[in-house]
């Protein structure tokens, strides 16, 4: 609903009409997740009364305003590179605020909102240890805005949040926190990319090169060789940038790109377990259908079910 969580789901104000995939969740004491989707009505939101907080926010669809204090925070379209639908926002909150939110009337709004207590990072030691990181830096200070555009992983979290496989009750929670943490890790990521930090900012960007690269050839047979002549790196350079950014190998990203691919395929355009593994990589069904289950933690006949 608006980029900061309501205090509660009863105070949340009407501002869509009709309401789709409303989610407003405490995964633990101090996480909280807010996803939504619907028409906007172009009405502000009565003020709301929020607690000092890091908010993380990926709009996927829609523009909307954010108004802390009478400070205007843009989120959504009014922001980042035009060639770039989806734009994702961080707001630092050292103080408790007022806050209120509207969007442009007749258009539709999908997005996610992590929202992180700043007095869970204070008791655990992140505000005082990491003085000095990225993180640190930025919640320092109140009211602090960093706008950061999303790579394909952040849009597909937000997507897995908004359509979530189905998972038996006692797993949801769980599944939308691991997706919740993850998407708070994308964005917070970004903070690395400032002015004086070109060694990190250059590393994300050949990352991002990368990923782009293998999307662009997702069922071409590619050896690391050619990638990386592509790329014009080397090819240690090209394991070491994928491993910083992505935490694994070239290899086993395009592995997760290929499974991210029939994911979607089968839950968008219910194409079959056998289409899907072939456009994964996979000879097998059967194997397929274990990398499936192990990534999603539910089978490729469950997930095409779900659409």
């Amino acid at each position: 609903m608006a980029p900061a969580d309501p205090p509660s789901p009863r105070t949340a104000s009407m501002d869509y009409l009709p309401r789709q995939g409303f989610r407003l969740i405490e995964l633990r004491d101090g996480l909280s997740l807010h996803s939504s989707d619907g028409m906007e009505n172009g009405l502000s939101t009565p003020p709301a009364r929020t607690a000092s907080r890091l908010v993380c926010s990926l709009v996927l669809d829609g523009s909307l305003e954010g108004i802390y204090d009478n400070h205007v925070v843009p989120f959504g379209g009014h922001s980042g590179p035009a060639r770039h639908k989806a734009c994702g926002t961080l707001v630092s909150l050292r103080e408790p605020v007022s806050f209120s939110r509207r969007g442009l009337r007749g258009t539709r709004t999908r997005k996610v909102n992590i929202t992180l207590q700043m007095s869970w990072l204070e008791k655990t030691g992140l505000l005082e240890l990491g003085r000095q990181s990225p993180i640190g830096r930025f919640t320092r200070s109140h009211l602090a805005v960093r706008h950061w555009v999303p790579n394909r992983r952040a849009v597909q979290i937000a997507e897995e949040i908004l359509r979530p496989c189905p998972v038996t009750p006692e797993l949801e929670t769980l599944y939308l926190e691991s997706r919740a943490i993850e998407l708070l890790l994308e964005g917070t990521g970004s903070l690395a990319d400032r002015p004086g930090d070109a060694g990190s900012a250059g590393l994300r960007r050949k990352a991002r090169d990368i990923e782009d690269f293998l999307i662009a050839h997702l069922h071409q047979p590619l050896t690391l060789d050619e990638i990386a002549r592509a790329l014009a790196m080397s090819p240690s350079s090209l394991q070491r940038a994928c491993r910083s950014v992505y935490g694994t190998s070239v290899f086993d990203l395009l592995r997760k790109l290929r499974l991210d691919t029939a994911r979607h395929r089968l839950a968008e355009e219910g194409i079959s377990v056998a289409e899907a593994a072939y456009i994964a990589g996979y000879g097998s069904p059967a194997n397929f259908a274990t990398a499936f289950r192990r990534a999603y933690g539910v089978s490729p006949s469950e997930a095409r079910r779900a659409r």
